[in-house]
């Protein structure tokens, strides 16, 4: 990093922080960031100035020194503060010092974020947990996508960040998500049984309007955390016991529908994720031709996006037909003639040739 000084040459920073080892005294040291007409508040190119590069690379006496001797000025750089940097690098001593500076620790960045979303999203347990400790963090702070800490680390798969004590049932602004949607979705199993070990989550119900207390819940589409896991194909994930509610509020288990109808097995079917297909069929309440309020079954939204493999095995079910039609009279071989999947569209005029005479509502044939 370069600053430029008053007369306009760039100097390294890293350079002035090299120099500035070599002397002895502290009130030299301090004299040093004094200069340059200020060096404290000059900006690199990056628009970040000498306090930010010590706390990104944890030079935890020269920012004790600085702090000590009140050089710190309240000049940042588009809102990310030496907090921020010592928060995201993982550096803990520091990001100590400057918590205890009096600093707004709640301060948002140029993303709305606080430096306890980059610490949790990082996977920095430990300054996590030197966060939570103060009494002004706000540990549910949305940023500015309506995320929350607790979900960013559970989204990435920090398991110590999620057991920091974090609200595990905290939602997120956006689409009601919950940590446990998002480690589901990623597949990252420890935490997704961390979150399921921290209440009884047979007790889990929603009432009519989505609140809940338990985590096993819907988003505001009506998706499931197991709902993300089938859909991406988590194998394991789609394996843990849990339970929720239907939109009657209802216990059905966890393969229900979401708000439009779809299940966990027609996101896994139309994404092609053919062992969670599998897993899910060997279920006694899984129906393998549910079809969503539109008439789309899993059938359908494996052949429109190609997935021959899971057409196949889709097939070979006693209960799933292929000329089933949706409520525009849209057949799967309707669906896969429509995406230019030959191989699809070959295997299903295999099962039934008149397939390919089916007219929808508007009189339009497959082919």
């Amino acid at each position: 990093m370069s600053v430029l000084s008053g007369d306009s040459v760039y100097i390294s920073i890293e350079l002035i922080l090299y120099i500035a080892g070599f002397l002895q005294q502290p009130e030299d040291i301090v004299q040093l960031m004094r200069a340059v007409n200020g060096l404290l508040a000059v900006k690199g190119e990056k628009g970040e100035t000498i306090l930010h590069v010590i706390a990104r690379d944890g030079y935890e006496e020269l920012m004790k020194l600085i702090l000590a001797r009140g050089v710190v000025s309240g000049t940042w750089s588009d809102d990310i503060t030496p907090l921020y940097r010592a928060a995201t690098c993982g550096q803990k001593s520091v990001a100590k010092l400057l918590t205890c500076s009096r600093l707004n620790v709640n301060k948002l960045d140029h993303d709305e974020a606080n430096p306890l979303h980059w610490a949790a999203k990082q996977g920095h347990d430990l300054i996590v947990k030197m966060l939570l400790e103060r009494v002004d963090i706000k540990p549910n702070l949305y940023d500015g996508g309506g995320r929350t800490p607790m979900s960013w680390a559970a989204e990435n798969g920090h398991k110590s960040v999620v057991d920091d004590n974090v609200n595990p049932d905290s939602k997120d602004h956006c689409y009601d998500r919950t940590p446990l949607s998002f480690a589901a979705e990623q597949g990252h199993l420890s935490v997704v049984e961390l979150l399921l070990q921290q209440n009884d989550v047979e007790a889990d119900t929603c009432d009519n309007e989505n609140n809940s207390a338990g985590r096993w819940i819907p988003d505001y589409g009506g998706r499931t955390p197991l709902s993300f896991a089938a859909g991406n194909g988590r194998l394991a994930v789609n394996d843990v016991e849990a339970d929720t509610c239907d939109n009657e509020n209802n216990s059905a288990g966890r393969w229900i529908p979401n708000y439009g109808g779809r299940t966990p097995l027609s996101f896994a079917a139309g994404n092609g994720r053919l062992a969670v297909v599998s897993l899910l069929m060997q279920r006694e309440d899984v129906d393998t031709h549910y079809g969503d309020y539109f008439g789309r079954t899993p059938l359908s939204f494996a052949a429109e996006r190609g997935q021959l493999a899971v057409v196949e095995l889709l097939l070979q079910q006693e209960n799933v037909s292929a000329d089933f039609k949706n409520k525009n009279g849209h057949t799967p071989l309707s669906f896969g003639a429509k995406g230019g999947h030959l191989a699809v569209v070959e295997l299903l005029l295999q099962q039934e040739e008149f397939l390919a005479d089916f007219k929808d509502k508007k009189g339009r044939t497959p082919l």
